[in-house]
């Protein structure tokens, strides 16, 4: 996206999404696309969790004019979950395009 000249904004669940959800391996990458982004909006909650990422959820479907989602298509086990965005998205008529690329497949995060 950078390359190309484009932006990106960022939307955080909570202030400790960083150290709860992002392992310690992937924190300088993260850091690095957070300190890229041109907006970072934060939902207003105190810590990360279910209600947290619904409302970062619903306010990434509230800005974008398409949604690109990396998903295998398969019902998530909490409202958060990326099924649940994905609807959301096309409940509004937001073109949404669903990635899942040969090969793919969940693990666990640690």
């Amino acid at each position: 996206m950078l390359a190309t000249g484009g932006a990106y904004e960022v939307v955080l669940p909570a202030p400790d999404y960083r150290e709860r959800a992002i392992p310690p391996a992937g924190r300088p990458a993260f850091d690095d696309l957070l300190g890229r982004a041109a907006e970072v909006v934060h939902t207003g909650f105190p810590h990360s969790g279910t209600a947290a990422y619904v409302a970062a959820n619903r306010e990434l479907v509230r800005r974008v004019h398409r949604l690109v989602a990396v998903w295998d298509g398969e019902a998530g086990c909490h409202e958060a979950a990326t099924d649940r965005t994905v609807g959301w998205a096309r409940q509004r008529s937001i073109p949404t395009t669903v990635l899942w690329p040969p090969g793919a497949r969940r693990t666990r995060a640690d």
